[in-house]
C-alpha cells in the first residue's frame, strides 16, 4: 500500500475500513489498518483429500482414538499434498483434531479422528458442498456445488477397488 492510500484512510473508522476489507476479500486487499494480507478462499475438496479420509478410515475402521495424521501418511509413503490438505477435511465436518489438554501442550497436535459424517461421505450417503470458503485460516461458509465421494476421486483412483464396511 503507497503513503497516499494511507493517508486516505488516516480520517475513516475502522468500521469503514472493516466494509472496505469486506468488499474486496474476494479478489485480495492489503488491511489499511495492519497491514496484512485479506483474502477470501475457496478450498475445493479434492481427490487426494478424498484418498487421504479413505487410507485413514481403513488403517482404524474402528474410529478408536486419534491417530498423528502426518506420521500416519508419511508410513503409507503418501505425497506431501495429501499430507498438506488432509486437516482441511475438518471444514467439511469430517475429521476432528485432537483438543488440547491443556494450554501449551501441542502432544495433541496432528492429532485426529474421523467422524461419523466422514465416514458417511466414504460410503457414498452423502453429497456435500464441493468447496469451502476460508478466512485467516477459519471457516466462513460453503461453495454452491456439491460432490459425493466418487465425484470428490474425478477418476483418479478406482472406486472399485475401494470398500467402505
Amino acid at each position: 500500500m503507497t503513503k497516499t492510500e494511507i493517508e486516505s484512510w488516516s480520517n475513516k473508522t475502522v468500521d469503514e475500513a472493516r466494509k472496505h476489507l469486506r468488499k474486496n476479500w474476494k479478489e485480495g486487499t492489503t488491511c489499511v489498518c495492519c497491514g496484512q494480507r485479506v483474502q477470501l478462499y475457496s478450498r475445493g475438496l479434492t481427490s487426494a483429500m478424498a484418498w487421504g479420509l479413505y487410507l485413514f478410515y481403513t488403517a482404524q475402521p474402528d474410529n478408536e482414538g486419534y491417530v498423528h495424521a502426518e506420521n500416519f501418511f508419511k508410513k503409507q509413503n503418501c505425497p506431501s499434498s495429501i499430507r498438506g490438505d488432509f486437516p482441511k477435511l475438518r471444514f467439511w465436518g469430517f475429521i476432528m483434531p485432537k483438543p488440547s489438554d491443556s494450554e501449551g501442550d501441542d502432544s495433541s497436535l496432528g492429532m485426529y479422528k474421523i467422524l461419523p459424517k466422514g465416514i458417511e461421505f466414504l460410503k457414498g450417503n452423502l453429497v456435500v458442498p464441493a468447496a469451502v470458503l476460508i478466512y485467516n485460516n477459519k471457516f466462513i461458509g460453503f461453495g454452491e456445488k456439491s460432490v459425493d465421494f466418487k465425484g470428490a476421486l474425478k477418476n483418479k483412483f478406482n472406486i472399485n477397488n475401494l470398500k467402505v464396511a
